[in-house]
């Protein structure tokens, strides 16, 4: 790192990506700072208690901590799982519709089961669909690369109402309806979110963004705590470091934003 620069990395934002990308950077031995508007950290996986009532701001659940899930390689990078306690809900989810209600559970048989007693019509076909979005193997999804969450779903089911439930799991985490979201995208959420969901930090959501930040501390990281950028610095066509509130610059060879 030249002289002139203060850190090797600054972290715009210590939300969870922020937070993740600081801890990978400080454990990798370069000098990182993380400048965050809020007083916490957190982002989306923020919590705050009103009134003896616990609340957590937006993010109520992780996914994929399942053995070698995405999620777990993480905790066991980072030596997260030592520092959270993780519980997981049983059901961790429930979807109401004015016919029926549906449970998703820890386990996939369970959930296929309660499918099937809800569409007995569609029995073979709702375990291939889930059989399907839960596979390992990624290239299997490729077959819908290009294609819509609809064309996936109408190719294996025919009741719109279990057509309709499938969409409402994949809503809530794309924010788009079955014709506008990808396919494979959607693939990705049933297996890594919608049927391996449901863990939850026993202290909030609030409890993983702060052992996050703890953790980048160790590493030998720096955080700004309440400092929002307001400009990134750029010299000779590149990249050069931040402007904080209240004019304060700090230089850096990187920006991650």
């Amino acid at each position: 790192m030249s002289e002139h620069y203060d850190y090797d990395v600054v972290i715009i934002g210590a939300g969870i990506g922020g937070l993740v990308c600081g801890c990978y950077l400080a454990k990798a031995g370069l000098k990182t700072l993380i400048v965050e508007k809020n007083a916490k950290p957190g982002g989306y996986c923020t919590s705050f208690s009103r009134q003896g009532y616990h609340f957590d701001a937006c993010a109520h659940a992780l996914g994929s901590l399942r053995p070698g899930g995405r999620l777990d390689s993480l905790f066991n990078d980072l030596g997260l799982y030592e520092r959270l306690n993780i519980v997981r809900k049983d059901p961790s989810d429930i979807i109401f519709t004015p016919s029926h209600k549906i449970c998703i559970y820890k386990s996939i048989q369970k959930t296929i089961k309660e499918f099937q007693q809800a569409f007995p019509k569609e029995k073979k076909q709702i375990k291939k669909f889930i059989d399907f979005v839960t596979s390992d193997d990624l290239k299997t999804f490729m077959k819908y690369r290009g294609e819509t969450l609809q064309i996936l779903l109408d190719d294996f089911l025919k009741d719109d109402k279990l057509k309709a439930i499938f969409s409402i799991l994949i809503l809530g985490f794309a924010g788009c309806p079955p014709d506008k979201v990808s396919a494979v995208v959607s693939c990705l959420i049933f297996r890594e979110f919608v049927f391996d969901g449901g863990y939850i930090p026993d202290r909030g959501m609030q409890a993983l963004s702060d052992v996050l930040l703890a953790r980048f501390l160790e590493f030998g990281g720096v955080s700004k705590m309440g400092k929002p950028a307001t400009e990134i610095i750029f010299k000779n066509g590149r990249v050069g470091g931040v402007v904080l509130k209240g004019g304060e610059k700090v230089f850096s060879n990187h920006v991650v934003s």
